[in-house]
């Protein structure tokens, strides 16, 4: 199952490169299409935002995965080894309630502009607004998994050096 999830990851974080340097082909086609030609793509910005929502909340729940994205180092180093799996699984109790959150006020927007599509693309506005459940999603199941790691180290602890 890890070696599932690992290659999940390593699939999304080459997504993320890819969608960032897509952007900044679009982006430097886009100036250059300005300037020397006089005229200009009336997708680009649209397909540069969806991109880039799609990249930061991927890459957001890539970081709760690997414990950069919320964290109270400065207190987890002052607390003895015992109780710090107790404090990651109370801040991941939070980000989740956070999380839920986030993903209850972004099915109102989606269900809002369910019909609206974009300006110069045939697809619905919400291709770029259902990057905030998916990555909402995401984070929640990486969540869990670090409360199921804490929570196993709580019950087997590992001896102290």
């Amino acid at each position: 199952m890890d070696r599932l999830i690992s290659a999940i990851d390593k699939l999304f974080l080459y997504c993320i490169g890819a969608a960032l340097a897509v952007v900044v082909s679009i982006c430097l086609a886009q100036v250059i299409a300005r300037y020397v030609f006089s005229a200009s793509f009336s997708w680009a910005e649209e397909i540069s935002v969806t991109l880039v929502l799609w990249s930061v909340w991927i890459g957001a729940s890539l970081a709760v995965r690997s414990n950069s994205h919320l964290r109270l180092s400065l207190l987890e180093k002052k607390l003895h080894s015992r109780t710090k799996p107790i404090l990651r699984i109370l801040l991941n109790f939070l980000i989740i309630l956070f999380v839920v959150t986030i993903t209850y006020a972004s099915r109102i927007v989606i269900q809002v502009n369910e019909y609206i599509t974009l300006m110069s693309l045939p697809i619905t506005v919400n291709v770029m607004y259902w990057s905030v459940p998916f990555g909402c999603l995401l984070m929640t199941f990486y969540c869990l998994r670090s409360i199921w790691d804490d929570c196993k180290k709580l019950r087997f602890p590992s001896p102290e050096k």
